[in-house]
């Protein structure tokens, strides 16, 4: 016995232009978090950067206080890690990054549109 033809292409202009746009979206998100991602790292690591400015100032404080406050932000990062690991739910706070870069990214893509410049 043969089987009917079950699949019918019946996709109308509204429809691929709704799949269109959901694409185009989900790429502008993916392209807002890599910006703020981006950004983020250069605003850190730029030779007049947050990241470099304060090391200097605390290196010139006393260098332990440098080691000190690595080595405490590795233990906080490894406690992060723990808690987030023993607190899992499907969906919870595992997108509460994305969502926060994907802010930054909107922040840096804005203040390029105006000042040309992150």
């Amino acid at each position: 016995m043969a089987r009917p033809n079950v699949y019918k292409r019946n996709h109308s202009f509204g429809r691929r232009m709704g799949r269109v746009a959901e694409d185009a979206i989900s790429i502008a998100v993916i392209g807002f978090v890599v910006l703020g991602l981006g950004g983020s790292i250069y605003k850190a690591f730029k030779p007049e950067g947050w990241l470099n400015a304060a090391l200097d100032r605390v290196w010139n404080e006393s260098p332990l206080l440098v080691w000190l406050i690595g080595f405490s932000f590795a233990g906080l990062l490894a406690l992060g890690k723990w808690w987030l690991m023993q607190n899992r739910n499907p969906g919870g706070r595992s997108d509460v990054l994305a969502y926060a870069f994907l802010a930054l990214g909107l922040f840096f893509f804005f203040k390029l549109m105006v000042t040309g410049s992150l």
